[in-house]
């Protein structure tokens, strides 16, 4: 019988804080990382943890939808790989590898505001794949924050998102020295709620992520916009989670 050798190791990993934004409330890294030599692919997935929130249960919602999203997305990989595994090309003495590193790019107002870069790469492709993801949470219930609830209900605001969107990615091109075809940019940064999923709320304004193929080809990457808060004074819901960043 032929003897199958399958290495898997998987270690599951706890940074001391790695950032400190109130007395106690602090975020800590947390890790999982997995080696699987039979099915050749690496996985080194890190991810953020709050600690020391008064209200336990808000922190456990938190945690939880975080770190389910990133296992969920692990797992797929993994998934993938058993197929992939059976079509790569013959050859090649290097790893598939999946990837996640974190911003937190606010913890501040009641806002925990995350933006997570995912790198991937299939052995033989011809180039990794790289995908940003953002979740904002309110700290008070732990919920995840929509970005259609950021505005006044009446208000067309992914049309005013939009037209200040293409408008800033064409300046950026021309600083650039690359430009934007109008068709591209209608269909990734057009009026629709998909086109602005990715987004996180700073200090300094809406950020929001356009990603690889979005609005242009792969060679200019991924594009990000920031609009201040005083550009959508009109259409921001007074009464939401932004109230604090308005005055």
């Amino acid at each position: 019988m032929k003897k199958i050798i399958n290495l898997l190791i998987i270690i599951l990993t706890l940074t001391v804080v790695q950032f400190s934004f109130a007395d106690d409330l602090e975020v800590v890294e947390k890790g999982y990382s997995e080696k699987n030599e039979d099915l050749n692919y690496i996985v080194d997935a890190k991810y953020p943890a709050l600690s020391g929130m008064s209200n336990e249960e808000v922190q456990y919602k938190i945690n939880t939808t975080v770190s389910t999203y990133i296992m969920k997305n692990v797992d797929e990989f993994k998934k993938e790989m058993v197929g992939w595994d059976s079509i790569r090309p013959a050859g090649l003495d290097f790893s598939s590898s999946f990837e996640y590193t974190y911003n937190v790019e606010n913890l501040s107002d009641n806002i925990y505001s995350l933006r997570f870069n995912n790198l991937s790469y299939y052995v033989g492709a011809a180039h990794p794949n790289t995908f940003i993801s953002a979740m904002n949470f309110c700290l008070e219930s732990g919920d995840i924050i929509t970005f259609k609830m950021l505005f006044r209900p009446d208000s067309d605001y992914l049309q005013y998102i939009s037209d200040y969107c293409i408008f800033d990615l064409k300046r950026q091109g021309r600083e650039g020295d690359y430009g934007f075809e109008d068709e591209w940019l209608q269909k990734g940064a057009g009026p629709e709620k998909k086109n602005f999923e990715v987004f996180n709320i700073t200090k300094k304004g809406l950020l929001i992520t356009f990603n690889s193929y979005q609005v242009g080809p792969y060679a200019i990457g991924q594009q990000t916009v920031v609009i201040p808060y005083k550009e959508i004074l009109n259409i921001v819901n007074l009464e939401a989670v932004l109230k604090p960043f308005l005055n």
